[in-house]
């Protein structure tokens, strides 16, 4: 194997270990970085679930429940209402039937 004169392989390890070093120094940065977001954007996000492992309500999901809910109760007051309104009809013919 020729060698080409002032080729060594001992100058291409000392040429690229700074290199390296500066690639394993941003990789750890960008780690770093990495962890600082995940921090901050876990920071912004509400708490899920509470310290005694209770599911708590996001204020999006409270809202439609409570929008839900509100549906529900306006649908049960116009049933009795309208049960209500046919009881006192089914009277009202049951009164006219004994008067008769």
């Amino acid at each position: 194997m020729s060698s080409k004169p002032g080729f060594s392989m001992e100058k291409v390890v000392d040429m690229l270990f700074p290199i390296l070093l500066a690639a394993v120094a941003w990789l750890l940065g960008e780690i770093s970085s990495f962890q600082n977001r995940l921090i901050a954007i876990e920071s912004k996000m509400p708490a899920l679930i509470t310290a005694e492992g209770v599911p708590t309500d996001s204020p999006i999901s409270a809202g439609r429940r409570q929008q839900l809910k509100d549906e529900i109760m306006n649908d049960i007051h116009h049933i009795k209402v309208t049960l209500d309104r046919i009881f006192d009809l089914i009277g009202e013919l049951n009164n006219s039937k004994a008067d008769k």
